[in-house]
């Protein structure tokens, strides 16, 4: 992740976040996601995730749009 992804985002981009928070706002509607936000500093952020085990929360991570397109 560049270091000032969130303040300049492309078209491109922006167009991935877009759809990384849907794919976010779709697993809190399944009960799968407790928490997700950014850190203070904005260099990384945190997804917590409620899932029957390690590797299933690794699918719905590597499942990310913003991490399929590496933004994150």
């Amino acid at each position: 992740m560049r270091p000032d992804l969130i303040e300049s985002f492309t078209p491109e981009e922006e167009a991935v976040m877009n759809v990384h928070f849907r794919y976010l706002k779709n697993l809190l509607k399944e009960k799968r996601l407790v928490f997700a936000g950014p850190s203070e500093e904005g260099k990384f952020g945190l997804v917590v995730l409620t899932a029957d085990s390690r590797e299933e929360a690794r699918m719905m991570m590597e499942n990310d749009p913003a991490i399929r397109e590496k933004l994150m």
